[in-house]
């Protein structure tokens, strides 16, 4: 179900998302609707945040066809997330992706058969504006608006919940996938607030915390 190449319809619906996509950048004198979007995200992404639908995992290599799994069927075309990439080993000198997407439709089936999914996940395709992407993403889909993740020392970090404590982005290993996590404080020691699991078809050194803490989100 990966898309080849851009169509014409991919075209035109990057060019009326525009607006949604530069919800992330924007601080004033954009639109109305743009606007309200934002202050809209921002309360979403504070007391109450829903870190199991909330937040989802997103692969892709194609602007127009990045692979979304979340814990939320109610997702439109045209709705906005922040998307972050995964950094296992974070690099002060090499920060990670953040970009902005937009949700282009919905799929009837898991695009990706390496996104294990729970029970509630739903599939959806995103779109990210032309030249945002330099290859590829592996990593989270957030419902929150792009300013409000910041990058410290290599690593992406934002309080979605508002509660003081920042939540960083980073996978761990087991012996034959990642479980990209949400870790409230510092990762692999912190709270998990969210995790799914890729499988990668080989085996690879664990790097989680016993899995009694490191799979069961808090």
């Amino acid at each position: 179900m990966r898309a080849r190449g851009a169509s014409g319809w991919a075209v035109a619906v990057l060019a009326t998302l525009t607006a949604a996509l530069a919800f992330g950048a924007c601080s004033g004198g954009g639109s109305a609707k743009t606007e309200i979007s934002v202050r809209a995200q921002s309360a979403a992404a504070g007391a109450g945040f829903d870190f199991g639908r909330a937040v989802g995992l997103v692969e892709g290599d194609r602007p127009e066809s990045l692979w979304l799994m979340i814990a939320d069927s109610t997702l439109a075309a045209g709705d906005s997330l922040t998307l972050i990439a995964d950094e296992p080993e974070p690099d002060p000198d090499s920060p990670p992706d953040i970009l902005t997407a937009a949700v282009a439709e919905r799929m009837q089936r898991n695009p990706h058969a390496k996104m294990t999914a729970g029970p509630n996940d739903s599939f959806y395709r995103l779109v990210s504006p032309p030249g945002a992407l330099n290859c590829c993403i592996f990593g989270y889909a957030v419902r929150a608006p792009r300013r409000d993740v910041r990058v410290v020392a290599g690593r992406a970090e934002a309080d979605l919940d508002r509660d003081g404590v920042p939540e960083h982005f980073q996978s761990c290993a087991s012996t034959e996938g990642l479980h990209p996590t949400v870790w409230s404080g510092e990762p692999l020691r912190g709270v998990n607030r969210w995790t799914r699991y890729y499988y990668l078809g080989y085996d690879v050194e664990p790097t989680c915390p016993e899995l009694d803490s490191a799979s069961t989100p808090r």
